[in-house]
């Protein structure tokens, strides 16, 4: 599975055809798999379950970057590597995307071989996930002069018709979408119309409830790196023979080294 699909990267290279459909997958693999191994680990989401040394100091660099999710951190406090002693986020310890894990309690992690165990998710996800009911009861306001968040929160892919109500379960001033509001279904947003019927009246600040609707999460793959891969891939793509019979009278972009790199370099492998 690819984080760039085929489609995704045909659209970015503006191509409709179906012929060079294997080639152009090959280049998405390829470009992958060396953009992976110049970082210094996978970029599609997994769980993996490591298990370091103590060393008396408090920080531990996990062998992946790109962490996605609370990091699982146990100890083996008793010496007899049960890890029943798990650190809690934020409390404990603190964690950062590019894998390194840091104790916030003024200690230390002592000398003792396979001391820390940690479950953590790295990489990003390849497909949407499945349509899910969004939250009822959060209230968020709405304004006409800036898109705002649905319900505070990252809801990408916003599915379908979003019903807002005044009051939350339901309740309240129904408002329409596409006449009162305005869905941006991509980044999660919405924004009051200006030309909005003054009855039910929807000004700027008023606090809005979900009536009904469903989102679908996109990938988390930052959009930057995203963009860096596709040019890379182009790059690939264009320098091959069948791209240059195709495209011998189209004139096309070259991406430079330092427009891809400068992003891909930003996501290396840290090192302590």
């Amino acid at each position: 599975m690819s984080l760039i699909s085929l489609a995704n990267f045909k659209s970015f290279i503006h191509m409709g055809e179906t012929h060079d459909d294997t080639e152009l997958q090959s280049v998405i693999d390829g470009v992958e798999a060396e953009i992976a191994t110049r970082i210094g680990y996978d970029l599609i989401q997994t769980t993996t379950t490591e298990f370091h040394n103590g060393d008396r100091s408090n920080t531990i660099l996990l062998d992946n970057g790109m962490v996605t999710v609370v990091p699982t951190v146990d100890v083996d406090s008793n010496g007899d590597y049960t890890y029943a002693t798990n650190l809690v986020d934020k409390q404990d310890f603190v964690w950062y995307t590019n894998g390194v894990i840091q104790l916030i309690t003024g200690g230390y992690f002592p000398r003792r071989q396979r001391y820390v165990r940690v479950i953590y998710t790295h990489g990003y996800l390849t497909n949407p996930l499945v349509a899910t009911l969004l939250p009822r009861n959060i209230p968020f306001a709405v304004y006409k002069d800036r898109p705002v968040k649905v319900c505070n929160g990252d809801y990408a892919g916003l599915a379908g018709v979003i019903n807002l109500r005044s009051g939350p379960n339901n309740t309240g001033a129904t408002y329409t979408e596409s006449t009162d509001y305005a869905v941006m279904e991509v980044t999660g947003e919405v924004v009051v119309i200006e030309t909005a019927p003054s009855l039910p009246l929807l000004v700027n600040g008023s606090i809005l409830y979900i009536g009904a609707g469903t989102y679908t999460e996109l990938s988390n793959l930052p959009l930057d790196i995203e963009s860096a891969l596709k040019k890379k891939m182009a790059n690939v793509y264009h320098s091959s023979l069948g791209a240059i019979e195709i495209e011998s009278e189209t004139p096309y972009k070259i991406y430079t080294d330092k427009e891809i790199y400068g992003v891909i370099d930003r996501y290396a492998r840290v090192q302590i």
